[in-house]
Order: structure tokens, then C-alpha cells, then sequence
């Protein structure tokens, strides 16, 4: 499993700005609704995601093991591929701020990765921020940090190893 996110796997953060008209109804759960106290029309989509991506058919019976192990999150194959031989891609995507909680987070903490640590780390900053429900500007702008600081970790592909201090 650890190797496999070391390999394939991806922790991201999003942030969407929606706008309303009056109080969000029927959100889903694997998404968190920040209200900006400048501007209380506007809010902010957040959300967190652990995802394995592997190709071909193998791959997409690896991600549904995946799935079984973790006992959540959902497997799709990518539609849109640049050319039509190419293998297609599958995804193991877990979005729920539960999953991560009570899955995802324990099983990396007892399962300690190596080159994804300090994604993982501000990833698990982000997830544990968003549970605080503490959804005002100080904590949007927080996560939108935390957003640059991750999308920088990731842009690092082939980079050599560097241990995460702290």
C-alpha cells in the first residue's frame, strides 16, 4: 500500500469559490463550505483528496483490492485520454473528511512514507484544519496556503529525496 502511494498516489487540496444567494442546503459531506466575513455571499469549496492511479485492467483489480482494504473511496477509469491506444487510466479517489480521518490518516501514520511525507503532512494539516469547523477568513486563507505550499511539493517530480525535518 505504502508503496504504491509512493509510486502513484497523489494528496491533494481543493479550493472552488461558489457563489450563493442564501445558507448552502444539501451539501455533501466530503465537502466543507467556508463563508468569507468580507464577503458573506461568497463561499468557498474545500475539500481533500487521497488518490492511486494505476493503468489497465490489472490496475483497475489492484485499486478495487485498494478499495476493499481501506473500506471506502470509489474507483473510475479517466474517460478523457490524449490518444485512444493508450491504456486507460483507473483511479482509487477518496474525497469524505471521514474516510481521511478514520482510514486514510491512521494507516499513514503507522505506515510512515518516505517521499510523500511532507505532501502527506500538509495534506493532513489541510484535512485536520477543516475539522476544526472553524470556517472563517483566518482559516480560508490558511488552507489556501496550504494549497500553494502542497501544489509546490507535488510539482517536484524526480527531484531527489529530501527528509522532511520536524
Amino acid at each position: 500500500m505504502r508503496g504504491f502511494t509512493e509510486g502513484e498516489g497523489c494528496f491533494t487540496i481543493g479550493i472552488k469559490k461558489k457563489m450563493s444567494t442564501g445558507r448552502p442546503r444539501g451539501r455533501p459531506k466530503k465537502f466543507s463550505l467556508l463563508r468569507s466575513e468580507s464577503t458573506p455571499h461568497e463561499l468557498w469549496q474545500v475539500f481533500c483528496v487521497f488518490r492511486i492511479s494505476q493503468t489497465g485492467l490489472i490496475g483497475e483489480q489492484v485499486l478495487n483490492e485498494i478499495k476493499s482494504l481501506f473500506g471506502c473511496g470509489k474507483v473510475f477509469v479517466e474517460r478523457k485520454r490524449k490518444n485512444p491506444k493508450w491504456s486507460p487510466v483507473y483511479n482509487f479517489t477518496v474525497y469524505a473528511i471521514e474516510d481521511h480521518t478514520s482510514k486514510i490518516i491512521p494507516f499513514f501514520e503507522a505506515h510512515t512514507l518516505l517521499i510523500k511525507a511532507e505532501a502527506y503532512a500538509i495534506w493532513k494539516n489541510a484535512v485536520m484544519l477543516l475539522l476544526t469547523k472553524q470556517h472563517g477568513k483566518e482559516n480560508l486563507e490558511k488552507l489556501i496556503s496550504l494549497k500553494e505550499r502542497l501544489e509546490l511539493v507535488n510539482s517536484k517530480k524526480g527531484k531527489p529525496y529530501a527528509p522532511v525535518q520536524g
